[in-house]
């Protein structure tokens, strides 16, 4: 590996690699790869999720390591990504149906250690801000932003509910195990009438079933505004929940696999072989 400045830590050494989201939750089933396509770019088997050789060095990785075995033991935990579920086709666990007032399917509350799992949350936020791998090119920030996030990351500066407001969506039913690189994206946020909804900047990350929001310059008081559905804003969390076969995220996927058996048949062809097309397409 080649050595320069860790891009955590600021000291100089030998880079080791670092995933940019950890890889228990970006993992290719034992028989089945993972298929990496989108951008125009042509489709391509990956039995490994994304890692950036440039990134850190030991000391740094050894950070992002430590946020990351707690923060994917707690999703487990807490039943919040598909891998924990032992094969069950749909959640177990208490939904709250939707109300007249929350635009949304339903929702359920977690415990956690909010203060920690944001952190970890941040840290893919930073990786991602980071790498120069071109799947990350839609996560741009400015460097007071990155600077803030990998203070938060070092654990020198406490991250607020306010700095990059995180909301959690659920994926109540299994999908197709795949992986999808973080967008950037707008949320609508309703607003009592007759005002239109309001239109908010925000960064979508995919993690094996959950959806993670960062909200991106959001107004003051949004976070308080907006309560248990902000991780960390109040004692519980409120984590939105929505079928895959009605979900944003099974729109996503089936436009990236048209286009890319459009653009690239052969491929297409070659990568999936017996499993037909578009199975496992991120």
């Amino acid at each position: 590996m080649a050595e320069g400045l860790c891009k955590l830590t600021g000291q100089a050494g030998r880079f080791v690699k670092s995933h940019i989201i950890p890889q228990a939750l970006t993992r290719a089933s034992s028989n089945v790869p993972l298929v990496q396509a989108g951008e125009g770019r042509p489709p391509v088997k990956r039995w490994s999720s994304w890692y950036d050789a440039a990134l850190v060095t030991r000391p740094g990785e050894n950070i992002l390591a430590d946020h990351d075995s707690w923060g994917v033991r707690e999703l487990r935990r807490l039943r919040l990504i598909w891998s924990s579920w032992n094969g069950r086709p749909a959640l177990d666990a208490p939904i709250v149906p939707e109300h007249e007032d929350r635009p949304y399917r339903g929702y359920r509350v977690i415990d956690t250690d909010a203060p920690r799992l944001r952190r970890f949350l941040l840290s893919l936020l930073w990786r991602a801000a980071e790498t120069r791998l071109p799947d990350f090119a839609h996560i741009v920030l400015e460097e007071a932003e990155r600077e803030a996030l990998r203070q938060a990351v070092l654990q020198v500066t406490p991250a607020p509910p306010g700095l990059f407001p995180i909301t959690l969506i659920q994926l109540s039913t299994m999908g197709l195990r795949h992986n999808m690189a973080p967008i950037r994206d707008v949320k609508l946020v309703p607003r009592p009438a007759p005002l239109p909804p309001e239109e908010l900047p925000i960064l979508r990350f995919f993690l094996d079933g959950l959806i993670v929001y960062f909200h991106l310059n959001a107004p003051e008081g949004f976070a308080s505004r907006l309560g248990s559905l902000i991780l960390g804003t109040t004692e519980r969390t409120s984590v939105i929940t929505i079928p895959f076969e009605e979900s944003l995220q099974l729109t996503n996927m089936v436009a990236v696999a048209h286009e890319s058996e459009l653009r690239f048949p052969r491929e297409i062809d070659r990568l999936f072989g017996k499993w037909g097309h578009h199975e496992n397409n991120p």
